[in-house]
């Protein structure tokens, strides 16, 4: 029996024995010829815009090939509604739609895309909008000035957000704060000069902040499951900082979007893809594309303006 230093000793040896037997293992992992992504998420009021790129390897760190030659068309309902045509937006190339979207309508897409054997195809729509419970902010009343770590003033103002859950059974929603800052000139009579729209910051509960995720369209998603509860309230503290003498919060703008199923599914995949565990299987992005990849999914928002009264 080892005992003492001698037990420690045969553990080392144990150890670099078992070391000393590794070695590096390479797999190879199937490739598969480049297929055709399909990015759009389309709201009522507003024409059909997709990005379609093509796949590749996870390797590969440069932008995705655009397509750029193919045949794009829209049906509702079954019908033909639009065919979309290359156009360049913010130097990136989109193939965009005439007539715009209503909310709670069947669209289908088709891509026909010169040497890809299979027509890309999705089905999706826009789910017609749930609203706020009216938000009210009494400056004096409610709000809290604090200070931040670094020094400067900010203001802290409770917000509330309370969709109408009655009868609702698509309860997958995103929301986006900002809010705005008017600068004050000097004089004895303080006057507004310009308006400035910010993005807000906010802080939650605990719980609340598991159950949000941020989302590439600048939007915050809200797991389903937060709904699950007694009082089905989001409740936030908006944080505003600003220079006391100088500038004055003006109103919060807040975008509530009620999303559908197939946009909800998606984003929250994404988000996730950057919170799994070291060693463990990343998960899948959600995909509703048939012959490719992607997402086409819509949503309906509306932005209440709040105005900060004192």
């Amino acid at each position: 029996m080892l005992t003492g230093s001698n037990s420690t000793w045969g553990f080392m040896v144990a150890l670099f024995m078992t070391l000393g037997c590794a070695r590096e293992v390479f797999i190879e992992l199937p490739e598969e010829e480049p297929q055709v992504v399909a990015i759009c998420h389309f709201t009522p009021g507003s024409p059909f815009y997709v990005l379609l790129t093509k796949s590749q390897s996870l390797s590969n760190t440069e932008e995705p090939e655009l397509v750029v030659q193919g045949d794009v068309t829209i049906s509702k309902n079954g019908q033909f509604f639009d065919r979309l045509l290359p156009v360049t937006v913010n130097k990136k190339q989109y193939w965009v739609g005439q007539d715009v979207v209503e909310a709670g309508q069947v669209y289908g897409l088709s891509v026909r895309v010169p040497g890809v054997a299979n027509t890309i195809s999705a089905q999706g729509s826009a789910p017609k909008q749930v609203p706020l419970a009216p938000m009210e902010i009494n400056m004096e009343r409610d709000a809290q000035e604090i200070t931040l770590n670094d020094g400067t003033k900010a203001v802290r103002i409770p917000l509330t957000l309370q969709p109408a859950l009655d009868n609702v059974t698509n309860r997958f929603f995103a929301f986006n704060i900002r809010h705005s800052i008017k600068t004050i000139s000097g004089g004895e009579t303080p006057v507004m000069g310009e308006v400035t729209v910010l993005q807000s910051t906010f802080i939650t509960d605990g719980r609340a902040s598991s159950l949000l995720y941020n989302t590439p369209e600048q939007v915050v998603l809200i797991d389903e499951g937060f709904w699950n509860i007694s009082d089905p309230v989001l409740r936030l503290d908006v944080i505003i900082p600003y220079v006391p003498e100088q500038e004055m919060p003006g109103e919060i703008m807040v975008e509530w979007r009620t999303v559908s199923e197939d946009y909800y599914r998606y984003h929250l995949s994404i988000a996730r893809q950057g919170n799994n565990l070291p060693l463990s299987d990343p998960d899948a992005v959600y995909n509703n594309i048939t012959n490719g990849y992607g997402n086409f999914s819509g949503f309906s928002f509306t932005i209440d303006t709040v105005r900060l009264v004192r």
